[in-house]
């Protein structure tokens, strides 16, 4: 499943974000199906902050059907007729970074011309990042649950960007200076490679509010129950409601 980025809704309060959420991308065929929103296309101006979160090796319908990945696509968008590139995994990496496979047809490292997603925003002067759970500093050496093979972006060139971050770096850049693009690859196990969907989807509903919800959501909340009107930013926030209703406020 992918959450089309170009019909979701926004989902943040203070700047317009977009989330694109892509399962099922690296090794499951997806099958074709009727979308589940018909949000329309924002005609704003370019968002400043874009979140990927990559997950993988489910079917479109299993994944559909877990209750945190689920509530996503009913609440948003889902790209129906978005397809994976087959086994293995790099390539569809590298496609979605580049545009393109290279030819490449395996998981081994190879060097490739500087032509990523990541230093396109780089020379276009727009900070991006690449959080990699169990990511220890060093793109070719990490220990596990990191995955090289999910680490698109040192291909692009064969050195190791200072952007590639671990996945506990997010949480301070959320607060601080959140990048452009934060691109996301949990680990083999979050991601739904060794530990299956349902693994991945608890992990999801436990990282994704750190993203959609923000200082004002409190306020916000505050407001939805008392049925008053929203004041200030928190118009444009999400309501810690749906958190209240499941007893978990992450």
């Amino acid at each position: 499943m992918l959450s089309d980025i170009t019909t979701i809704r926004k989902i943040r309060g203070v700047a317009p974000v977009l989330l694109a959420l892509a399962v099922a991308t690296a090794c499951q065929p997806v099958v074709q199906g009727s979308p589940r929103s018909t949000a329309s296309a924002s005609p704003s101006g370019p968002s400043k902050h874009v979140f990927v979160i990559v997950l993988e090796n489910t079917p479109y319908e299993l994944a559909l059907a877990q209750p945190y990945i689920g509530s996503l696509a009913d609440r948003y968008a889902v790209a129906s007729n978005y397809h994976s590139l087959g086994e293995p995994s790099l390539p569809n990496y590298l496609a979605m970074t580049s545009g393109s496979t290279w030819g490449i047809t395996d998981n081994e490292f190879h060097t490739l011309p500087t032509t990523g997603i990541g230093n396109q925003l780089t020379t276009a002067h727009l900070s991006w990042k690449a959080y990699m759970e169990g990511f220890t500093g060093d793109c070719f050496d990490s220990p596990y649950p990191y995955a090289l093979k999910h680490n698109p972006f040192p291909y692009y060139g064969g050195e190791c960007p200072p952007n590639v971050a671990p996945m506990t770096d997010l949480g301070g850049d959320l607060s601080g200076e959140t990048p452009w693009l934060s691109w996301i690859t949990p680990g083999l196990c979050n991601d739904g490679h060794d530990c299956g969907v349902g693994t991945a989807d608890q992990w999801l509903s436990q990282f994704v509010p750190q993203i959609t919800l923000n200082h004002y959501s409190l306020l916000a909340t505050i407001s939805d129950l008392l049925r008053v009107p929203r004041l200030g930013l928190a118009k444009q926030a999400n309501s810690l409601s749906r958190q209240l209703q499941t007893g978990r406020t992450s």
